[in-house]
């Protein structure tokens, strides 16, 4: 979807801004108007009083008549779509449709401000953030949603992907667990009108253009408010409700002070509220005291603090809207009539209470229109009469794909496909030959030296360190490197493999504080080891790990403790792989710590896993419980400085440019940390603040609505971005479950991870 008015990500640094400017043009004339108005029709149940449909306008050639036409129904009916559209809105004229509601506006500026720049393809510089990108020749349409855009989509690079919100790096804990979500569970976003709520008045209107929509089934929205409201809504539709609804449903006290109040939004309010916590519903901030500080924000001026009426009136109707954005609320100024005395609140959270008391009404399921997005309709709404938010789901399934016969060009696709979701299960391998895995994987590879990442098997046995000792691994006949790991008797014949009975499995008892023996028989386990696949010396991390279940174990389920003081714990099926995002990591972080890991990178021990071979990790699986049982490098025998890896701390995705966190803190030997490219490094060399300054930043992610537990059946395969993603098995008890029969295989990658600032510019 393109928009004409975008958001700032809150903390972004405005680099090489752009500056937009406003061109005269004139529409073509026409006496009248060939458009047609068509009220839509809502259920019965519904309050919806708004809405309607616009037919006969070919928005790319409408003339003056046909805006004079829209504006009016626009101010009478709040939202309109234009239907039958003949082909797809050009972005000069999504402008020129928005810029006409203001003609005294003389900037042609954005709502929220400069754009950075944000990357360059073919001499073209291209503005916005990842999540709003501007389209180059008309840089006031934005793109927005989640997903690959199409190709040559207005000179944007190949393979370019927007990426989308995600209630996760805003919300309040506990999340939708990831299990709920693949099931269609979702939540509305942000309750909002369009707005930077400084310095520069909210547009008149917004306009959506549906380039691309989410196909499948409804979606459950929910509440979460302690009420168990939800309801059912199409796959990214936006949601509205009316100013005009929420005014009339106040009570008569309320309404009388509602309509003689005004309201004073925060100073750069998206950058102070983007260490906060919005509420589930969306439509306010958690009261915690996580908003940042006055002397945190850019300068201010308060000329330009946004001061604003509560009730705001269409111009054209003379109808009265409550027009509020809960979320940059700072400062009331209440009066009950014109002549009352203004009472001033400063308190956020009494501010917040008003605000729930005057939003919480109108925000039921009767009274919100969530519009179906069809590919190619238009949506234009009036913004000061209006709230909307939007909502999202992401997370890949294969279906239909044949590993055995795949084709060069669906294995381009597979690994576009796990490079923007992540993580992917492809579905009904069950005849699946073991060699066709690997071919998989050399295929999306080729460049790349053709043996298992961490070496042949007798390689692994030998060096493998800790790896090798905390689990067995067998190498499939006729394709040694798919390894075969689980636990258990894996039968007479296993691919080849006779009388296996694998021992060392999942290894609950990698922890220093073990879980005991009668917790783990009673249904308790944990998170064995949080990693990524990458040997770390020699060779370069895996692109792509591929790992399919043969045999899985079946029993009741499970409960995955955290042990860390935390009381965190969720429920998973035996024998599963959890995932975390190290991309949602990155976002979780401060701007200031994002400029840090930008420009700073780790150095891993030489034969790293050997180096820990001794150690025991933390009962959460993330990071070493520091023991001082490290080998010294006198006792890792012979190694190849040259072949120490040394990689920035933040990766960038090849395909969608998305940045993660991605440090292996159990193997980091030195830290380099710096806030820019300018700035001499500063070196932590000591295990014990190295381990402290990882588990400050990752630990912020180890929570249960982050992480995904992807449920599997017997031959499905599942393949992960290992540049994007830790993983950890989770230990099951053998007795009453069965045993578990996994193939993995990756392939140490032709190309290393590439981060914001190149290693050799910080050697």
């Amino acid at each position: 979807m393109v928009y004409t008015t975008t958001e700032l990500e809150p903390g972004a640094e405005l680099i090489v801004p752009l500056v937009a400017e406003k061109h005269a043009f004139e529409l073509p004339h026409a006496e009248t108007s060939t458009g047609r108005v068509v009220l839509m029709k809502h259920d019965e149940e519904s309050n919806v009083d708004f809405g309607a449909e616009i037919w006969d306008i070919d928005l790319n050639n409408f003339t003056d008549a046909d805006f004079a036409f829209i504006h009016d129904a626009l101010h009478r009916h709040k939202l309109l779509v234009f239907k039958g559209q003949p082909e797809m809105l050009k972005p000069t004229q999504q402008y020129r449709l928005t810029a006409g509601f203001d003609p005294d506006e003389k900037t042609g500026g954005f709502a929220h401000g400069a754009d950075p720049f944000l990357t360059s393809h073919n001499g073209v510089n291209f503005y916005g953030i990842p999540k709003r990108p501007a389209i180059p020749e008309q840089p006031q349409v934005h793109i927005l949603g989640r997903g690959p855009l199409p190709d040559n989509h207005y000179g944007f690079p190949p393979g370019f992907e927007v990426q989308g919100i995600d209630h996760e790096e805003f919300h309040l804990p506990p999340h939708i667990p990831q299990a709920e979500r693949d099931q269609g569970v979702s939540r509305f976003y942000q309750w909002h009108w369009d707005g930077s709520l400084y310095k520069i008045p909210p547009p008149r209107v917004g306009c959506l253009l549906a380039v691309r929509t989410p196909k499948g089934p409804d979606v459950t929205v929910r509440w979460e408010d302690g009420t168990g409201t939800e309801m059912t809504i199409a796959p990214g539709a936006t949601a509205m409700v009316a100013g005009s609804n929420a005014l009339r449903l106040l009570d008569k006290e309320t309404m009388n002070i509602v309509m003689n109040s005004r309201i004073e939004y925060a100073p750069h309010a998206f950058n102070w509220m983007s260490t906060a916590h919005s509420t589930r519903l969306g439509h306010l901030l958690e009261t915690e005291g996580k908003e940042k500080s006055v002397d945190q924000l850019p300068p201010i001026e308060q000329k330009h603090v946004c001061i604003y009426p509560m009730v705001w009136t269409n111009p054209v109707t003379g109808e009265k809207s409550l027009q509020v954005h809960g979320q940059g609320a700072f400062k009331l100024y209440l009066k009950s009539s014109p002549w009352g005395e203004e009472k001033v609140i400063t308190d956020l959270a009494e501010v917040r209470e008003f605000m729930h008391k005057i939003m919480r009404p109108v925000l039921s399921p009767e009274n919100i229109y969530a519009h179906r997005h069809e590919e190619q309709d238009v949506i234009l709404w009036y913004n000061r009469a209006l709230w909307h938010s939007i909502k999202i789901n992401f997370g890949a399934t294969v279906e239909g794909l044949d590993i055995n016969n795949i084709s060069d060009a669906e294995v381009e696709e597979l690994k576009k496909t796990v490079w923007r979701h992540k993580v992917v299960v492809i579905k009904g391998q069950k005849d699946m030959l073991p060699i066709k895995q690997w071919e998989l994987v050399v295929r999306s590879d080729p460049t790349a030296e053709q043996v298992h990442s961490h070496g042949d098997v007798k390689t692994f046995n030998a060096k493998g360190g800790m790896l090798a000792k905390s689990r067995q691994v067998f190498g499939i006949p006729g394709a040694e490197n798919v390894r075969l790991i689980g636990k258990g008797y894996q039968g007479k014949d296993h691919y080849g493999l006779g009388e296996i009975n694998i021992t060392k499995g999942l290894s609950h008892d990698f922890h220093a504080k073990e879980l005991t023996n009668e917790r783990f028989q009673a249904g308790n386990t944990r998170f064995q080891r949080w990693h990524i696949d990458a040997p770390l010396y020699n060779r370069h991390p895996a692109w792509f790990t591929t790992l399919r279940a043969i045999t899985l174990p079946e029993g009741p389920e499970l409960t995955i403790n955290w042990d860390d003081g935390s009381d965190f714990s969720m429920k998973t099926k035996p024998g599963l792989t959890a995932f975390f995002s190290c991309s949602q990591l990155y976002n979780m972080l401060s701007e200031e710590e994002q400029r840090m890991a930008d420009h700073s990178f780790v150095e891993y021990a030489p034969h790293p896993y050997m180096w820990i071979e001794n150690c025991k990790g933390n009962p959460n699986g993330l990071g070493l419980e520091t023991q001082g049982k490290e080998h010294t490098l006198e006792e890792l025998g012979d190694w190849d400085p040259k072949a120490i890896k040394r990689y920035p701390m933040v990766w960038v995705n090849p395909e969608t440019n998305e940045k993660a966190f991605m440090v292996h803190g159990i193997v980091a030997h030195k830290l380099f940390v710096r806030s820019s490219p300018d700035e001499e490094a500063r070196v932590i060399s000591d295990v014990i603040e190295i381990r402290e300054f990882l588990h400050n930043i990752q630990s912020r992610v180890l929570k249960p609505e982050h992480i995904l537990l992807p449920e599997l059946e017997e031959g499905d395969m599942v393949m992960w971005d290992n540049y994007g993603v830790f993983h950890t098995a989770c230990d099951y008890p053998e007795e009453g479950y069965g045993p578990r029969s996994m193939h993995q295989a990756n392939i140490g990658s032709s190309v290393g991870p590439t981060g914001p600032v190149e290693i050799a510019l910080m050697a």
